[in-house]
C-alpha cells in the first residue's frame, strides 16, 4: 500500500468547509427532484442521494482523522484516488461560488479566500484529480411540474426592469427557467411575436405590481391574456401600491414586497406554484 501525505491544517479546513457545501447543494438539488416527481418515487431518490451524501462525509471524517495537520496515511492508488477526486470536485464548486459572490457583492475581502481555495487546488494530489463530480449539484435542474418544464413569464413595466431582472436572477437560482422580455429578446427579433409566443407557452406569470405597472399598456394586455388562458397569475406587490388599480389582478393571491424582501417572495412563489 502507498504512503500518501495530508494537508495543512488550513488546507484541511478549506476541504471541509467545501465539502459541507457540497453537501448543502446536494440537499437542495434533492428536495428540487423530489418536487418534480411523483411521491411515490421519492424513496429511491432519497436513497441515491443518501450514497453521495455518506461518501462526502466518509470523507470529511478522514480528511480530519486522517489527513490533516501533515498527517501521513495508506491508501491503495484506486481508493486515493477516489478521495482525491471529492476534494478536486469540491473545492472547485466551493471556488466557482466564492468567486461569484465576490463578484456580486465587490468585496475584495474574498479574494484572499478564493486565493488559499486555488493554492489547495493546486496541491500535488488535487492537482491531478477529477473536477466535475460534483457539477451537475451547483447548476440546480430545471423545475418541473408533471413533466413539463416551467418557465414563469414576467410581466413587469419596462421602468421596473432592475426588479424584474433581478427575480429573474434569483428564480435562476432555484432551478426556474425565466422569460424576461428585455433580457430574453434579440433587437433582431419580432418582439410581439416572440411576446405572444411565449405567452401561448406558459402557464405561470408573476406580475410586478407597482406604480409603473398601473401605466403600463403591454403589462395588463400580458395579465389579461394569461388570465384569459386560466393560467396562474402570482402578483408581487410592491412598496403597498394600490391594488384596485389593477383590475382583475386584485382578486389573485398576491405577495407584498419591497426591494429588501425579494429573496423571501422568490420562495413564496414557489410555494404556490408546487402547493
Amino acid at each position: 500500500m502507498p504512503l500518501y501525505a495530508g494537508f495543512s491544517p488550513e488546507s484541511s479546513t478549506l476541504i471541509v468547509e467545501a465539502l459541507h457545501f457540497v453537501a448543502e447543494r446536494i440537499d437542495k438539488y434533492l428536495n428540487m427532484q423530489k418536487q418534480a416527481i411523483n411521491p411515490l418515487h421519492h424513496n429511491v431518490v432519497q436513497a441515491a442521494y443518501q450514497e453521495e451524501m455518506d461518501r462526502i462525509n466518509r470523507v470529511i471524517k478522514f480528511i480530519q482523522t486522517n489527513a490533516s495537520d501533515y498527517g501521513l496515511y495508506v491508501l491503495s492508488e484506486g481508493s486515493n484516488n477516489e478521495l482525491m477526486n471529492v476534494v478536486r470536485s469540491g473545492l472547485e464548486v466551493y471556488l466557482k461560488d466564492t468567486v461569484k459572490v465576490r463578484d456580486e457583492t465587490g468585496l475584495s475581502t474574498f479574494d484572499s479566500k478564493i486565493q488559499a481555495i486555488k493554492e489547495t487546488i493546486n496541491l500535488e494530489g488535487p492537482k491531478k484529480a477529477k473536477a466535475d463530480v460534483y457539477d451537475k449539484y451547483y447548476q440546480m435542474p430545471a423545475l418541473q411540474k408533471a413533466g413539463k418544464r416551467i418557465e414563469l413569464f414576467i410581466s413587469y413595466s419596462n421602468r421596473d426592469k432592475i426588479i424584474a431582472g433581478k427575480i429573474a436572477e434569483l428564480l435562476g437560482k432555484k432551478g426556474i427557467d425565466v422569460f424576461l422580455a428585455h433580457e430574453d429578446i434579440e433587437v433582431s427579433e419580432e418582439w410581439r411575436a416572440e411576446i405572444l409566443k411565449h405567452l401561448n407557452n406558459d402557464d405561470y406569470m408573476i406580475s410586478l405590481l407597482t406604480e409603473n405597472y398601473a401605466q403600463s399598456t403591454w403589462g395588463n394586455q400580458e395579465a389579461g391574456y394569461m388570465m384569459g388562458k386560466s393560467g396562474k397569475n402570482i402578483s408581487i406587490i410592491f412598496d403597498g401600491v394600490d391594488v384596485k388599480k389593477f383590475a382583475f389582478l386584485e382578486s389573485l393571491q398576491g405577495i407584498s414586497a419591497n426591494q429588501n424582501n425579494i429573496e423571501v417572495c422568490i420562495d413564496k412563489i414557489i410555494d404556490l406554484i408546487f402547493k
